[in-house]
């Protein structure tokens, strides 16, 4: 039987098995804690950067170790058409130098196979010793694996040198995002974690708070805002709080074990973000990635294929300044499925140019429609938060599922364009309309909104079962607070004094997930 919920309407609070582990704090501590958490909610983006400009410069700084990543395996992928490579790392196919099919899926993933390697060795490690070390074991080996890349003479020394550099680039990814989420206030947690995706396109205070190491997790809080921040405020009591989302998470992940993902309510959490990272994969932005064979294919000179492949990678950093815009005003959830609709507008005209001989007109709406297609990839598509505990493992097995998927899409993508292949060229792009479609239907309605929500309000919608398009509809009471702890609207303050009395008497009413 499901967990009794003390809520009522679009009320809720702790569910049983919540309300058994959160326990052990003084209520009045809560209190303060779930104080400063509304304080950063209501937060502006200037306020929180002049407040956590530290958090924000370093996370940041460490997701631009994905640049590395974002450059490589766009760039080799763009010298598939280009002279130069040819000369060198080409196949003579009849009397045509060209990279046939397999090799090309083969450099591609060799980067995903060793990415997985790096993902594996994050997941088992990071917990144990925590981001810092993680980080700068990954840049040591990047220095060495460079070298393989540089002087690579022929194709499978290539790919050897592509599946050394994919292990570093597997350990950073989780990294970034989870370091994001965890070091930066609720403000700026869209702003930062969207930031990772413009490194593919060009263990923080939560890791010492699981580890009992408070008095360390406030040293690490005060150096990552500005200096005379908790002068004025509790620190004590947001160290608290962490601590009591962490005791709430026993409830479904005592161990923080691998096979916690798939237990209770962290197997939704799990699919939604596993979920999401697939589906970076199938919204259609796949297509993309062979931008210049497709624009040759479809009549375009090879230079002017490779210099609009250069502006449409140029879309990832243009797509994260406009998402910055589009997030606080939209939301995560409508911006995701708006774009996911948007690139299946591109899409269809695409697959149907691949049908009619436009020549190079037809060559240059295909390239304008792959460059929105790679924008509407940036501002559009990005993680959601899984539990706190179990965050790296969740990202890490997210990320191989994505890599996994990643490997599938490398085999199907350059058999689509290649001459020794099946040759669809645009027409291709009638396959990623189909997949894209898979994509929105889930994403309407598995996908929530998480946008100004703390890792305990998000904790408590799970623990109820709320459906995903009601997150942002319900009034969140935390009874371990006392009656301080309510959503942030007015509506909260009237059913503030009643909520106690209410919360034993009051009917079990189940949102379903």
């Amino acid at each position: 039987m499901p967990d009794k919920k003390t809520h009522s309407g679009s009320h809720i609070g702790l569910t049983d098995g919540l309300a058994a582990h959160a326990t052990g704090i003084d209520p009045t501590v809560l209190q303060a804690g779930y104080a400063l958490l509304e304080e950063e909610k209501g937060m502006g983006l200037r306020q929180c950067l002049s407040t956590h400009w530290r958090a924000a410069l370093w996370s940041a700084f460490l997701s631009t170790a994905l640049w590395m990543e974002g450059f490589d395996t766009s760039i080799v992928n763009s010298f598939f058409g280009q002279a130069q490579f040819l000369s060198r790392f080409g196949i003579k196919v009849g009397t045509k130098l060209t990279i046939p099919a397999n090799w090309q899926s083969g450099l591609t993933n060799a980067v995903t196979v060793g990415e997985i390697v790096g993902l594996v060795v994050t997941g088992i490690m990071q917990e144990r010793l925590g981001s810092k070390v993680i980080f700068v074991a990954g840049m040591i080996a990047m220095i060495g694996a460079i070298f393989i890349a540089v002087f690579a003479q022929s194709l499978p020394m290539l790919i050897a040198a592509e599946l050394v550099m994919g292990i570093p680039w597997g350990m950073f990814q989780t990294m970034t995002t989870a370091y994001a989420a965890e070091i930066c206030p609720i403000g700026l947690r869209g702003y930062l974690t969207s930031y990772v995706a413009m490194g593919w396109g060009g263990g923080g205070p939560w890791w010492l708070a699981r580890h009992g190491r408070y008095e360390d997790a406030k040293v690490v809080l005060r150096r990552i805002t500005s200096p005379h921040y908790w002068d004025t405020r509790d620190l004590d009591a947001y160290v608290a709080i962490m601590k009591h989302t962490d005791d709430m998470e026993k409830a479904e992940s005592s161990q923080g074990s691998w096979l916690e993902l798939f237990k209770g309510t962290n197997l939704r959490r799990t699919e939604i973000t596993v979920g999401t990272w697939i589906i970076q994969v199938w919204n259609g932005n796949l297509i993309t990635t062979l931008t210049v064979e497709l624009l040759e294919s479809a009549g375009m000179s090879a230079t002017g294929a490779f210099n609009l492949n250069l502006i449409q990678n140029a879309m990832s950093v243009i797509g994260i300044c406009v998402s910055w815009i589009l997030l606080p005003r939209v939301g995560r959830r409508w911006l995701y499925i708006d774009g996911l609709i948007s690139e299946a507008v591109c899409l269809l005209p695409i697959g149907i140019l691949g049908c009619i001989d436009t020549g190079a007109a037809g060559a240059r709406a295909i390239g304008a429609l792959t460059v929105m297609i790679n924008l509407l990839e940036h501002f559009a598509i990005g993680p959601v938060f899984p539990s706190a505990r179990l965050r790296a493992r969740t990202i890490v097995f997210g990320r191989a599922m994505f890599c996994i998927n990643s490997i599938i899409g490398n085999q199907l993508n350059p058999r689509f364009v290649a001459a020794d292949g099946w040759n669809w060229g645009a027409k291709s792009a009638f396959f990623h309309l189909g997949t894209n479609l898979l994509c929105t239907t889930w994403s309407y309605f598995r996908l929530p909104e998480t946008g100004g929500l703390s890792f305990a309000d998000l904790d408590i919608l799970f623990a109820n079962k709320v459906n995903a398009r009601k997150f942002k509809d319900v009034v969140i009471h935390d009874e371990s607070a006392g009656n301080a702890k309510m959503a942030d609207d007015e509506e909260a303050v009237g059913i503030e004094k009643e909520a106690t009395d209410h919360a034993e008497n009051a009917p079990s009413a189940h949102l379903e997930a």
